[in-house]
């Protein structure tokens, strides 16, 4: 053996338990990065879970407001038919009374015209009664 390899033993005698120590180091600096990564990947994974969850839960709490609404749509739409309904057969009943009124007012009319005739018919036969009788 030479010396320069003798003292390439040396060097490397003398280094190794700083390789041993970077070694170790590296060893250890991997197995903590897995770790911090399996934990990173589960809380990813829970917070995930977590917002899956939320969403859940505010997709079903719309789906009962929207069918509350619905029912409240609905019933609103119920009163407002039986309303209409209700208007419809007020306004026929009062148009059937206004009907009935004008023609009973158009008889009262007819019956005041005959009465006119007729009180005509009255004066006249008086006034010939009155001619007759010679108060005239």
């Amino acid at each position: 053996m030479g010396p320069e390899l003798t003292n390439l033993f040396m060097d490397i005698a003398g280094n190794t338990p700083f390789i041993g120590f970077l070694l170790y180091n590296w060893w250890d600096s991997r197995k903590t990065a897995e770790k911090n990564q399996e934990k990173m990947e589960t809380m990813n994974q829970k917070y995930i879970e977590g917002l899956d969850k939320i969403r859940r839960e505010s997709r079903q709490e719309e789906e009962r407001l929207r069918e509350r609404y619905q029912l409240v749509i609905q019933d609103l739409g119920r009163d407002r038919d039986s309303l209409m309904s209700l208007f419809d057969s007020k306004i026929s009943d009062l148009e059937r009374k206004l009907e009935s009124m004008d023609k009973a007012i158009r008889k009262i009319f007819a019956q005041l015209e005959d009465l006119k005739g007729v009180k005509a018919t009255v004066t006249e036969l008086k006034i010939k009664e009155d001619i007759k009788a010679g108060k005239l």
